[in-house]
């Protein structure tokens, strides 16, 4: 239908332009020197761009690092955008089906290469490439329609931009209109899959030497092998050129002209994925794995018995690496009353497919020590508190169970959603559990599913259809040129506005949420009506079957919208032309000044919006004793999971698992209603009611930012064009904004508006004020820089030494260049600023062309470097101060819950009722500890305080108020740190005691990367028959010096925490006394911040992930001239890339620390893929329509077949993370020119 539409548009327009054709020759158009066209490349080689410096240049003048990909060598491989095309590229990786790496960064989800395609590349290991359109800065992907050239310019180029990526500038030349130049063409493609492609593209002269416009359209539906991945591509183009006056009687002025494009389109995707889900069910059967996979795990240096779950070993797998010299009892652990035996029963707990009786969890009789089986199993809460919206099928359009019970309930409303998390009567918490994958502990993470019986995720999407991004833009450019002196200088404004809004909702796409779980809890969480510890009803229905969950619930909009004002000037004096001399003209050469001024604004804003739980006639959900949270805390907000395979209690080995298909459930929205089953801790019960979906508004991203630009170049020739040399600088400044993030609660918008984010008792408490949304006068930051490129060319002088062989040329380069990236708000833990990014880069090497200039071969040498990039440390850097936040949230909580008390149950006398804790402080000698009693256990003891089921740690760190607790916190935080943050606790006017903090805009860290490599371009015509385009790159991308400031305060942080207060210390307490959680203050801030920011800084001296040393790419095509074959074309391409390091050993430094041996890394199989095409081209309609037929076979040929491609190792040299192999695709493509 779509190329039905599209011929249509065609036609009608055709016939809207004929009668402007003119029946005689096309006139030879005029070229502005602001600008490029095809006419200047031959085959796939192009000799001139605008890349030197913003005036159309000899590309051979320049030292930079260009590669030109013309509009003949997108036909022959039938590449059409990023993804299809920058495999071919040297020094280039792009993501996505058709690409060369995965840019998963490390983990499982591909989300940037799925939600923003043109995004998904890396230039020489390093960053992604600034895009461009005619040089002005875009998000829009661009498409061969309406492309002339793409022109990639490797590394820093301060002329092109002085604030940019160090990967580079990836341009797309936009098509143009030409007076005199008459065009019609029109493309058909129909692929193998039922993916579709249709093109037009109409030129008119539409007054003789005056005006021109020109049109062009795409709609283009793509199918992908992962059903029902698809692409939806629509698009509409038009540019003009118009001469204001050819001033042919001046000597002063040249032409004056003006010219313009426009362009509107929209993109609709499902997209498809690249990376399998992660494997978090083959531990069920097999733990570790074998005793082989045990011992080397624990062979790797920094790995003991520590570091894995006890629910992962048996004991016979712990006796044989004890016996066998790989692990040690650690010494002190054995004892009289603790033997060997009890120690390898301790750690080696772990019985395949064991279920998990929930209520067996800490119930006061103990008489479990399997704790109901949670303890022989590796397994996770995986939706905590909240209820999630079950679905038992990955087909099911309504939620719920087929239980009575809860089909009826409510009088047959029936439940849709049970909160997963039970408190009854002062237990501890009963949680649902699924299984987990057990793995080797820090640096070891699980891996992809592998096993395509299991779900093909080769033929299917494992998202399904509940993904969806829809992207929309519009693009308007003005130029307006004004020549002088015969084109020895002229005057370009040029006016740019582009407008992109994307919507983007991506389920199942990355983390846990992609990955494959089993439900293995016995029970429904209301399955013990008497609190008895046995289960009476409720019996788990989906018991053993493989479970997703979807946790984040975000809906996203995203607007940019960009305006830019730019002005180029140029001046040439050749001095040939003023010196009488000829000798010391051609010695003095050619001298170009050209200078820039631009002017962009961006405003960008992201929402994002969830769906969060609220009840209209009954507790509102935000209570303390229900999941105590504003509408924007994460346990209120609407969770979902799906069952979507049988149940596999009976499988013997993880290999049978079956899932059924991709996920086609929808989702809760806004105003939906469900049956909730739910526990009120105050009352000590559970509670049915109806819970409405509210929608909860994060905070916006807005910002701003006026970006100012001057920059000058002076391009010289000497010797009569042997020396070229160039020099520029260049000056930015940015202005940026953010939008107000004021901390507090109650706080005010510009027109005085109260911020909604009260304590929940309102429906709108807690989602983001949108009157917050607008700007200060004064800006947020100013981020200025003056950045510099230097390039030498020298070329070998035939006419003063000898005429080389084989019609070549030979020359070298040297460049130099460098460039920043703004950092807008950015500031590092002690709130200073953080230098903006800045990359650099230093280039040399020789280019010979042969044939007369038919054939040009370059060998460059590199290192380029981007300082100050910035990073997050896996997470852990906002957590330095968002965990001290996280244990006031837990200790105001457990004050607002009147069922918790500030001391533990089992003292004698009981503070709780006295009141008289300072008493008990004061006269510690008249208070005992019931024996077996909360009172009773301390750090010190076994069971310890951990184990705990009342009260707080108060009674452990002298706190004999709440407010003292409060204190006690808030003096353990770095004292520069708290400056910053502030955190406080204050009282509400409905006397509920909240934590605050405030806000830290641009929090941030740094790290640095330096990539080293040589490249080699070949590309042109062997023979006349022959053409040709090669390249071949090495790299190497390391990292070092990463969180030069937050690692050492992190480090002083938890020194802080351990500091006694009396006998113990805020380390040794629990985390989450009100959630009746085990874990520690220490082992929480160690989880949470030390071990992520310790894995960022084990990165120094690695490389990035997926880097391969060589890549080669090889693409030929032969034309048949003459002869029985003549017309016909003939061609192809190789990709080969060289083996990937995907992960380290680990080693030990001098103090113990674990640290990657970079010298020695695991590394993933090389690969080839190749491709073939062959075209036919003939006259039809009487010689009046030229009609090509094209056949592609995209990746004909993959080394890898369709076995995965394993991209991610853990330290062990086991496989986490594979990719699927480069799709195959076959298409046959039909165009008509006239």
């Amino acid at each position: 239908m779509n190329i039905l539409k599209l011929a249509l548009v065609g036609i009608l327009t055709t016939g809207l332009l004929v009668h402007a054709q003119d029946d005689g020759e096309d006139e030879v158009f005029e070229l502005s020197p602001f600008a490029v066209t095809a006419a200047d490349d031959v085959g796939y080689r192009a000799t001139t761009t605008l890349a030197g410096s913003r005036v159309r240049s000899n590309i051979g003048d320049l030292g930079a690092s260009i590669a030109v990909i013309t509009e003949e060598f997108m036909e022959d491989t039938g590449a059409t955008d990023g993804e299809s095309l920058l495999s071919f590229v040297g020094s280039m990786e792009v993501g996505g089906v058709l690409g060369n790496f995965s840019n998963s960064d490390g983990g499982n989800g591909t989300v940037e290469s799925r939600v923003n395609p043109q995004r998904g590349q890396r230039v020489r290991g390093l960053v992604s490439a600034n895009l461009t359109r005619d040089y002005f800065q875009t998000d829009i992907p661009f498409d061969s329609y309406n492309t002339s050239r793409v022109t990639i310019n490797r590394g820093p180029n301060s002329i092109l931009f002085g604030l940019g990526s160090p990967g580079g500038v990836i341009n797309n030349g936009l098509k143009r209109a030409y007076i005199g130049q008459d065009t019609n063409e029109f493309s058909v493609r129909f692929g193998h899959r039922g993916s579709t492609r249709g093109t037009f593209d109409i030129g008119r002269t539409v007054i003789d030497d005056r005006l021109a416009i020109r049109i062009a359209g795409l709609m283009e539906e793509t199918k992908y092998k992962q059903d029902p991945a698809f692409t939806e591509d629509e698009r509409f183009y038009a540019a003009w050129d118009l001469t204001l006056s050819k001033n042919e009687n001046s000597n002063f002025l040249g032409r004056t002209s003006m010219r313009g494009s426009f362009e509107t389109g929209e993109i609709n995707s499902n997209p498809p994925d690249v990376i399998p889900p992660s494997d978090l069910y083959s531990s069920w059967w097999n733990g570790l794995g074998t005793q082989e996979d045990v011992n080397r795990i624990l062979s790797v240096p920094g790995t003991d018995l520590n570091d894995i779950n006890n629910g992962a070993l048996t004991q016979a797998q712990v006796r044989s690496v004890l016996d066998s010299g790989i692990e040690t009892i650690p010494d002190g652990v054995l004892s009289d009353t603790y033997t060997r035996d009890d120690f390898i029963a301790t750690e080696g707990q772990f019985v395949p497919r064991t279920t998990i009786d929930r209520f067996k969890w800490g119930n006061p009789n103990k008489d479990d020590p399997t704790m109901g089986g949670r303890n022989s199993q590796v397994s996770r809460h995986p939706y905590f508190l909240y209820p999630a919206i079950s679905f038992n099928s990955h087909t099911a359009q309504t939620p719920g169970w087929d239980d009575p019970l809860l089909a009826n309930a409510l009088d047959g409303y029936g439940i849709q959603g049970i909160m997963a998390r039970w408190r009854p009567r002062g237990f501890n918490t009963q949680d649902m559990q699924w299984t987990s994958a057990a793995t080797g502990g820090t640096g070891f993470t699980p891996a992809s599913i592998r096993n395509r019986d299991v779900f093909d995720y080769h033929n299917n999407l494992w998202m399904g259809t509940t993904n969806n991004v829809n992207t929309e833009f519009d693009m308007n450019q003005v130029f307006f040129v004004q020549e002088f002196w015969d084109g020895n200088a002229g005057l370009e404004v040029a006016m740019d506005s582009q407008t992109r809004s994307q919507y983007e909702f991506t389920p199942f796409d990355t983390g846990n949420d992609k990955a494959i779980n089993l439900e293995i809890t016995t029970h429904q969480s209301p399955g013990d009506s008497d609190f008895d510890s046995f289960a009476d009803r409720l019996a788990n229905e989906n018991l053993g079957r493989p479970v997703v969950f979807w946790g984040d619930n975000w809906e996203r909009f995203r607007t940019n919208e960009q305006d830019t004002v730019r002005a180029t000037a140029f001046a040439s004096l050749d001095f040939a032309d003023v010196i009488k001399n000829d000798r010391w003209g051609k010695i003095l050469g050619k001298h170009t000044v050209t200078g820039l001024y631009e002017e962009r604004e961006n405003v960008n804003l992201t929402r994002q919006y969830r769906g969060s739980w609220w009840a209209d006639n009954s507790k509102h959900p935000g209570e303390a004793a229900i999941s105590n949270g504003l509408s924007d805390n994460f346990r209120r907000i609407v969770k979902t999971q799906v069952f979507v395979g049988p149940d596999a209690r009976g499988f013997t080995s993880a290999d049978q698992v079956r899932i059924d298909g991709g996920i086609t459930t929808p989702f809760p929205k806004v105003g939906d209603e469900y049956g909730i089953w739910y526990f009120d801790n105050a009352e000590k019960t559970d509670k049915q009611a109806i819970w409405r979906i509210i929608q909860n508004e994060n905070p916006a991203n807005y910002s701003k930012s006026v970006l100012e630009s001057e920059a000058f170049s002076l391009q010289s020739t000497f010797l009569n064009g042997n020396i070229v040399a160039l020099y520029a600088e260049r000056s930015d400044t940015q202005e940026s904004w953010l939008a107000p993030n004021p901390g507090g609660y109650g706080a005010a918008g510009r027109d005085g508006a109260t911020r909604l984010d009260l304590p929940g008792t309102n429906e709108i408490d807690g989602t983001y004020n949108t009157d917050l949304m607008y700007f200060e006068d004064a800006p947020s930051a100013i981020n200025s820089g003056d950045t510099s490129t230097k390039s030498l060319v020298v070329k070998f002088p035939e006419e003063l030494l000898f005429e080389l062989p084989f019609g070549m040329d030979l020359q070298a380069h040297w460049y130099e260049a460098d460039s920043f990236q703004p950092a807008g708000v950015s500031v590092n833990l002690l709130n200073q600023p953080l230098a903006s990014p800045l990359g650099t880069t230093k280039e040399q090497g020789i280019q010979m062309t042969l044939f007369e200039g038919k054939l040009s071969i370059r060998y460059n040498d590199f290192e380029t470097a981007l300082a100050n990039d910035r990073t997050n440390l896996g997470g852990g850097l906002g957590q330095v101060a968002g965990r001290i936040g996280f244990y006031l949230d837990r200790i105001t909580s457990a004050e607002n819950d009147t069922s918790t008390n500030l001391f533990p149950d089992g003292y004698v006398p009981d503070p709780n009722v006295t009141g008289d804790y300072a008493d008990f402080f004061a006269n510690r000698g008249n208070y005992t500890a019931t024996p077996g009693s909360d009172a009773a256990m301390t750090p010190n003891t076994s069971p310890d305080n951990r184990q705990r089921i009342s009260g707080t740690g108060a009674d452990l760190i002298g706190a004999a108020t709440w407010d003292a607790y409060y204190a006690a916190i808030v003096n353990a935080v770095v004292p520069s740190l708290q400056t910053i943050n502030n955190h406080r606790v204050e009282t509400l006017e409905s006397g509920e005691r909240v934590d605050l903090r405030d806000p830290q805009p641009g929090l941030n860290s740094t790290r640095d990367f330096v990539a080293t490599g040589k490249e080699v371009d070949i590309v042109g015509q062997v023979t006349k028959n022959l053409t040709i385009s090669a390249n071949i790159a090495k790299q190497k991308t390391v990292t070092s010096n990463t969180g030069p400031v937050a690692i050492g305060l992190a480090n002083e942080q938890a020194a802080l925490l351990k500091r006694p207060l009396g006998d113990f210390s805020l380390w040794d307490l629990r985390g989450s006394p009100f959630q009746r959680e085990s874990d520690q203050i220490g082992q929480r801030f160690e989880n949470q911040v030390l071990r992520p920011m310790t894995l960022a800084k084990a990165l120094d001296g690695t490389q990035l992930p997926e880097q391969r040393e060589w890549r080669i790419n090889v693409s030929a095509r032969y034309d048949f001239l003459e002869g029985a074959f003549k017309n016909l074309s003939v061609g192809g391409s190789l990709r080969y890339q060289d083996t990937v390091a995907g992960g380290y050993p680990n080693l030990l430094d001098d103090s113990g620390n674990v640290i990657p041996d970079v010298a020695n890394p695991w590394m993933g199989p090389d690969d080839i893929s190749g491709d073939a095409f062959v075209r036919y081209r003939r006259k039809i309609m009487n010689d009046k329509v030229d009609w090509s037929i094209q056949l592609n076979a995209r990746n004909l040929y993959r080394k890898s077949g369709d076995e995965d491609i394993p991209i991610a190792f853990n330290p062990d040299g086991s496989t986490t993370f594979v990719r699927i192999p480069v799709e195959q695709q076959w298409f046959l493509t039909n165009t008509f020119s006239f």
